[in-house]
């Protein structure tokens, strides 16, 4: 077990929110026995404990509110099993780690979120998403089981068999029963990841997936694969005008999702809007001057359809685009990986404007059901435009899911950002959606989740916190 002491710890003290905490300990057990030893000790005198993953979170559900952290960096065992397809790995694995290892045995992963370097763990806690969602679902349809080790140092192995009573219930290792009654959750019908999913259907997993490092310490993750694809086609679409983009996307995610005339089935459909390809640009100096706004998509196909598929595709585009001719397809792996780094530099230059023009970043990370979509899009823009701010807007908007990245130079920009938020996350509650699809709430969300919510169900969250922890001290000031 390695042991740091407050001198050498400042980078366990933030995430990629830029929150910063406090802790007096960072232990980082190099085996499960470690960790399990450790968290028994520290529930005698309740200390408060924070695990620690990769730092990418955005939400700072890993940076500690006191007591002690524990980092899952060297638990970084991983085994894949030919017989069941089923990889089981320890929380610090991280995603690129996984993908490089998973190709050996032609297997992935299908949950792909943008940062490649976010921990197993993490993604499991957070219940993390990324681009392929629209097609595959976030990690919570991926995990086969858990194990997990309580606050009092009990470990629970647990299982996706899906809940046939109204009744929750795991047993520890030692025969101590875990149980409570289900509650009705109202949860969304779009991409959410915010709080406890609890449902009469729910599976037993369900509930830690997500849960943000509340209930307890994820010590080992058994998750689902499929094949690796034969051949992938992909392309990146221009736009000259947001209309015609969206009716693009609603031609495209309603064909996919109810296979209506079987031409085409993406698994993932990104946006960029005319700010994100200002950015782009010196970069990329093939994207069209006239380009208002781009959708990156991707669709497994077969060698035998290629052509086929790329006909498909390319009707469609031509229907509602009047770029159709400069559209960039990808049938190699060089050429996908272009298109995969057009969309993952676009983040490394949102943090590059943050740091030449010093100013924050405010970014949003709501949803709302598809049929509220495209006035919730129009409703984005018109107060980002409104704000006067420098601003990106970018994202999943297959799955109705875009980020709003605001940098606010002085603080008249930063209330004028924090009225495009606080007036956006209103519009999605007021249509049901979600103040979360993809980050969680941590720390930074709280006034939000609690607006989501009612007392009731606040109330019912609280009380399966203190079934699993009883002395409040996994992820404290996360959620409540």
């Amino acid at each position: 077990m390695i042991k740091k002491l407050s001198e050498d710890i400042s980078s366990y003290l933030k995430d990629a929110s830029n929150l910063i905490g406090f802790a007096d300990i960072v232990y980082i057990p190099e085996s499960k026995e470690e960790a399990q030893e450790l968290i028994r000790s520290l529930y005698v005198d309740g200390t408060p404990i924070t695990v620690s993953g990769s730092g990418t979170g955005l939400t700072g559900s890993r940076v500690p509110n006191g007591g002690v952290v524990i980092s899952t960096e060297r638990l970084t065992a991983m085994s894949f099993d030919e017989t069941t397809n089923l990889l089981t790995v320890e929380p610090g694995v991280v995603f690129r780690d996984v993908n490089t290892f998973l190709e050996q045995y032609s297997r992935f992963l299908p949950p792909n979120p943008t940062e490649w370097l976010c921990s197993i763990g993490g993604a499991v806690s957070t219940n993390a998403s990324g681009s392929r969602t629209f097609k595959y679902g976030a990690m919570r349809e991926w995990v086969h089981s858990l194990e997990v080790i309580l606050s009092n140092g009990e470990t629970v192995t647990i299982s996706s068999e899906t809940i046939n009573n109204s009744t929750y219930s795991v047993v520890s290792q030692n025969g101590e029963e875990f149980s409570f009654k289900l509650f009705s959750v109202p949860i969304p019908t779009t991409k959410h990841a915010a709080g406890y999913f609890v449902s009469p259907s729910m599976r037993t997993t369900d509930l830690f997936v997500g849960s943000e490092g509340t209930l307890g310490f994820i010590q080992s993750i058994t998750l689902k694969t499929l094949p690796k694809e034969e051949v992938l086609l992909g392309g990146i679409v221009f736009f000259d005008n947001y209309k015609r983009l969206l009716q693009f996307v609603d031609e495209v995610r309603t064909i996919s999702k109810t296979k209506s005339d079987g031409s085409i089935e993406a698994r993932l459909i990104e946006f960029f809007d005319e700010n994100s390809l200002n950015l782009l640009r010196k970069f990329y100096h093939e994207i069209p001057k006239s380009a208002k706004g781009a959708i990156w998509f991707e669709q497994e196909s077969i060698e035998e359809s290629m052509d086929i598929d790329i006909d498909n595709w390319w009707k469609i585009i031509a229907e509602y685009s009047s770029l159709a001719d400069e559209t960039w397809f990808a049938q190699n792996d060089i050429e996908h990986r272009k298109l995969a780094e057009f969309r993952h530099k676009l983040p490394s230059e949102v943090y590059e404007v943050i740091g030449k023009g010093s100013s924050a970043k405010i970014g949003t990370d709501m949803a709302v059901p598809t049929e509220f979509f495209d006035d919730y899009f129009w409703e984005y823009l018109r107060l980002l435009n409104q704000a006067n701010v420098q601003y990106v807007l970018f994202g999943h908007i297959g799955n109705c899911h875009l980020h709003a990245n605001m940098f606010p130079k002085n603080d008249e920009e930063t209330t004028r950002s924090r009225y495009v938020y606080d007036t956006m996350i209103s519009k999605a509650l007021e249509v049901k959606g979600t103040i979360s699809a993809e980050h969680g709430v941590g720390k930074l969300k709280k006034q939000y989740f609690h607006k989501m919510y009612s007392k009731e169900v606040l109330d019912y969250f609280v009380s399966i916190k203190s079934l699993f922890d009883p002395k409040n001290q996994f992820g404290k000031g996360n959620l409540f």
